[in-house]
């Protein structure tokens, strides 16, 4: 297959186990925080270490701590945040804690959110416009343990016949809804394991500059001393010298606990997690990917898990490629593809992409390029030569 790209008017568009940790009002400090006036927003279910994660975060960064329960809460209500769910029962809870959300005022915080903080949408829109959100993605397992360590026993939507695990699974939803960033924990992860990967998923994100890629033929130098970003490779494809991008600083590690967790995963769910690893996130934002993904893999395939392993005999088995829209094995690139382009594509930039294919490669293009919507479909061409 070849791809000639033809009509580009710009290529340049940028585009522990947690145990209980003891900390005082000593550690709020004047230093600046590494994000300006921005906070730094933890985010997941209870459980998930939020608390004793945000307090060594802000200790490490030397800038304030607020937790949402404690400074927020209890300061309003005047009493503890498990007898006012009591009292006021899940609902009414809710609508209250979003009500008192939405007076929070701060900047340059470490900020701990409750688990329930991401299921009242005015609530989140107006602390979301103050900082960075970043999900505290743990293992639901580890998560079910330490609530029963901690003897747990009252949180919004817990009711006759609804699990915890239930109640996790209601939530992520909400969870991906707003999240900037994703700290993804492997299965046992530690309280230290998790705040160096908070600290360096902040650390990503300002250092967006260092997330480039280089040609294979050009001994890792950047070409004219350009920075080529994630979304001029979509575009360009090739390099100027007829080399093939690959990522300056190599591609991300995972380590043995989090592919422990991947194998459990659905497609989409693995196919986000590795994908935000791999793109920035001010090249696309972590919602727009879950949505090209969710599109891309979804009643589209005919098999539920997009690409099924199936057992034959013995230790043979097969993993079947072909559950796509065409019945082609790169659907599975095509389907998503297509999408990205779409987005990193200059605003006022319209493209023709001619392809030369004697095989099955033109039909998924066709079919991926014809998923396009709206402005992006007039905006983005294909045509095949077969």
């Amino acid at each position: 297959m070849a791809l000639l790209h033809a009509g580009l008017l710009a290529l340049r568009a940028a585009r522990c186990h947690l145990c209980p940790l003891s900390t005082s009002k000593s550690w709020l400090s004047t230093k600046a925080s590494p994000l300006g006036d921005t906070n730094i927003l933890l985010m997941g279910p209870p459980g998930a270490g939020k608390t004793t994660v945000a307090k060594i975060v802000a200790h490490k960064l030397g800038i304030p701590v607020i937790d949402i329960d404690i400074d927020v809460l209890e300061t309003t209500w005047k009493m503890p945040v498990a007898a006012k769910l009591a009292t006021v029962g899940g609902q009414r809870f809710l609508e209250e804690e979003g009500q008192a959300l939405c007076g929070f005022s701060a900047s340059g915080c470490v900020v701990s959110l409750t688990g329930s903080n991401p299921l009242h949408t005015e609530a989140m829109q107006h602390v979301t416009q103050s900082g960075l959100v970043i999900y505290l993605d743990v293992d639901s397992d580890d998560i079910i343990q330490r609530l029963d360590r901690m003897k747990v026993n009252r949180i919004v939507g817990q009711a006759a016949g609804v699990s915890i695990r239930d109640i996790l699974l209601y939530r992520k939803q909400f969870y991906e809804k707003w999240l900037d960033l994703r700290v993804f924990c492997g299965r046992g992860d530690t309280v230290e394991e998790v705040v160096e990967k908070v600290l360096l998923a902040v650390e990503r994100y300002q250092k967006r500059d260092e997330e480039t890629y280089v040609s294979t033929r050009c001994d890792g130098a950047e070409l004219d001393g350009q920075k080529t970003y994630f979304s001029n490779v979509v575009v360009e494809g090739l390099a100027a010298d007829g080399g093939l991008y690959v990522p300056k600083k190599g591609f991300p590690k995972i380590s043995k606990k989090e592919w422990l967790r991947l194998v459990s995963m659905t497609y989409p769910e693995r196919a986000l997690v590795l994908l935000e690893k791999c793109i920035h996130p001010l090249d696309i934002s972590a919602s727009d990917l879950r949505t090209m993904i969710l599109k891309a893999y979804g009643s589209n395939f005919s098999s539920e898990r997009v690409a099924p392993v199936k057992h034959l005999i013995h230790n043979q088995y097969v993993l079947e490629l072909f559950h796509g829209p065409t019945a082609s094995f790169k659907d599975l690139a095509l389907q998503l593809m297509p999408q990205i382009f779409a987005h990193c594509l200059p605003p006022m930039c319209n493209f023709l992409t001619l392809v030369a294919t004697s095989g099955d490669t033109g039909s998924a293009v066709l079919s991926g390029f014809c998923q396009l919507t709206g402005a992006d479909r007039h905006r983005t061409s294909v045509l095949v030569f077969f």
